[in-house]
């Protein structure tokens, strides 16, 4: 057997990394040594063998510049000529597992071109019998070279695809937006008691949300609430972004009755006091374009009773609309209310908003209220400064 003496095994190789010189690998059982092991860069020989022999003795970030040189200079082949030269592949009980290793160091390299020639050479002339998780990682590099016909034909020759298989492959669907089969392996996923996770889940849904951007007969917003209703029933959150999508489709399509409804869905979650304003600044912007200030009205002062702080910019374009339609004691009592409940906040210290406001009134002769807004303005500094 190779390495019958582990703690020896481990001196030397410690030894030979910390040295210039190629020290005598004389812990090899007798063979003739590839030539390969004389060239530039017998350590990263080294370091690899160690990485694959005691996985956690490497990191895989300090493994990136070694495997970038051994595959720069060496091909594939070449590379596993020169571990099984070393006697690595010599113990059938353990080789599958320094195969996969192997494989899953060149996949979290990102070297997916030499994933699939690895995979190749590995199963042709090393009998490598992949496992589930092999194959997913194959197909993951099939897919991310161009190769989706070939991934397709790793999935339909595999004996027991998992959940991380059908996440893979809906992924990448949704990546070349492939509409069609993301639909039939949605479908299939979830005939197998399989659920999107949430990343897939996200990307489905924006997918989903695009559709409209290529035929614009198509209703996507029936699609995307049985998403969330999917969604909901699994207990899974929805990211920024899905949320986000799904929201700016629906003001895309004039549909701002079901972006208020998915807005405030996603305020009942556990979306934080950042997040909501940039959803909201999508929704509240699509009011005030359609000349609903009522509408922006009403959401800004949803948000304020919900804890919430609205964006500085849509906020100055809601107290500009207020304004414009002379509407100045609706405009004093919500500069009023975000002051009061976020004096912390940067939304009003924006000069420019009290200035406008002030202003307004002063020309309407609400002198007064002018004043009042003064105060509040000056007030919010103060405690900001403290």
């Amino acid at each position: 057997m190779l390495f019958r003496r582990p703690h020896r095994m481990l001196k030397i190789l410690s030894k030979m990394m910390t040295t210039t010189q190629i020290v005598p690998m004389t812990f090899f059982r007798k063979q003739n040594m590839h030539s390969s092991l004389s060239d530039a860069f017998p350590k990263d020989l080294t370091h690899l063998s160690l990485y694959l022999l005691l996985p956690g003795s490497l990191t895989t970030d300090t493994m990136d510049p070694v495997i970038d040189r051994l595959t720069c200079f060496k091909s594939i082949d070449s590379i596993l000529l020169d571990l099984k030269s070393i006697g690595l592949f010599n113990d059938s009980n353990k080789r599958f597992d320094y195969f996969f290793r192997l494989l899953k160091l060149l996949y979290l390299s990102g070297k997916h071109e030499v994933v699939t020639d690895a995979f190749h050479h590995m199963v042709k002339s090393h009998g490598f019998i992949p496992n589930t998780l092999a194959s997913n990682i194959l197909i993951d590099s099939l897919f991310s070279t161009d190769q989706g016909l070939a991934a397709m034909r790793v999935y339909f020759k595999m004996n027991s695809p998992d959940s991380c298989t059908y996440n893979v492959i809906l992924c990448h669907f949704c990546d070349i937006f492939d509409i069609p089969n993301l639909s039939a392996f949605l479908g299939l996923m979830l005939k197998k008691r399989y659920y999107p996770g949430d990343i897939t889940f996200n990307k489905v849904l924006v997918a989903i949300c695009k559709l409209n951007d290529y035929n614009d007969k198509i209703d996507v917003i029936p699609p995307a609430y049985q998403l969330l209703g999917l969604k909901v029933k699994l207990g899974m959150e929805l990211s920024t972004n899905g949320w986000t999508s799904i929201i700016r489709k629906c003001c895309e399509l004039g549909r701002l009755h079901d972006a208020t409804n998915f807005f405030f869905d996603m305020i009942q979650t556990d979306c934080s006091s950042i997040v909501v304003p940039v959803t909201h600044a999508v929704l509240l912007k699509a009011f005030l374009e359609s000349n609903k200030v009522d509408d922006a009205l009403h959401l800004v002062n949803a948000m304020l009773s919900e804890g919430f702080k609205p964006d500085k910019d849509c906020f100055a374009k809601l107290v500009a609309a207020l304004c414009a339609d002379g509407r100045m004691d609706e405009t004093v009592s919500i500069y009023r209310d975000i002051v009061m409940k976020h004096p912390h906040s940067d939304v009003h210290l924006d000069n420019q908003i009290p200035i406008m406001i002030m202003t307004k009134l002063i020309n309407s002769g609400m002198n007064a209220n002018a004043v009042t807004v003064f105060a509040l303005a000056n007030g919010s500094l103060k405690v900001r400064e403290l």
